[in-house]
């Protein structure tokens, strides 16, 4: 389900996630965290979906590139709704339910406690307080990109030793450009590009632009973001997983 949407103590030591470079808040992953953002709406629309070259990343990336055109909704922390024509695709927490009205399908299961199978604004480029509060990260180099100097940070969750990203992070915008996702011996999974941010809010920036390569940096699908809509605060009744 990563294809759509791919820390924070105080103290003194780098495997546990905490402040790996002092002095200089560049490198400190809690100055990209975004405090304004409470929830986000928006559309996507999938541009290229490479089915062949999705399923190299796993099946449910080619499963969702089909759907062409899709609603999302999240709401901090953990809660996201994906609806169209077809159905609706709800987690919260760790809660995740599915209905197909067509297809006569109705499922919800419990994905248990391990906080990488849950859902964030991290997934479309924004880090926020409550997912950082989920990592462990510790900061790496800075690399040049797009004739700018940007660092790069790898971060994983702290319940999870064998989930692990590289991120680089937009110092000015303070949002994702770049999100690797990485197995467990450190090979490339994915590639995923934030491109064409916006400003929704002063100083919040979302990107609008979303391209995924697989590890054989094939472009594999791209999608964009359109109608970004946020601080709607909407109900908890979207995000219920018990609907009949």
């Amino acid at each position: 389900m990563r294809g759509f949407f791919a820390l924070f103590a105080l103290g003194g030591l780098i495997g546990n996630g905490i402040f790996t470079q002092s002095g200089d808040s560049a490198r400190r992953l809690e100055s990209y965290a975004v405090t304004g953002v409470r929830d986000l709406e928006a559309r996507v629309v999938v541009e290229k979906a490479d089915l062949p070259q999705l399923e190299k990343i796993n099946k449910d990336f080619a499963i969702l590139y089909r759907l062409k055109d899709v609603t999302i909704r999240y709401k901090d922390p953990d809660k996201l709704r994906m609806e169209n024509r077809l159905g609706v695709f709800i987690v919260n927490g760790p809660i995740r339910y599915l209905r197909v009205p067509q297809l006569g399908l109705r499922k919800r299961d419990d994905m248990g406690a391990e906080l990488s199978k849950r859902h964030s604004l991290l997934d479309i480029g924004v880090l926020t307080p409550s997912r950082l509060e989920q990592l462990r990260w510790t900061y790496l180099r800075d690399e040049t990109m797009g004739g700018r100097d940007v660092p790069v940070f790898e971060i994983g969750f702290r319940d999870d030793e064998t989930t692990r990203y590289r991120i680089w992070m937009d110092p000015a915008r303070k949002c994702l450009t770049r999100r690797r996702w990485l197995d467990a011996q450190g090979n490339t999974r994915a590639t995923f590009d934030y491109l064409q941010p916006i400003e929704v809010l002063p100083a919040v920036w979302v990107p609008t632009r979303l391209e995924v390569r697989n590890a054989e940096n094939a472009l594999a699908g791209a999608v964009r973001y359109e109608e970004l809509k946020v601080n709607q605060d909407p109900p908890d009744a979207l995000f219920d997983t018990e609907q009949k």
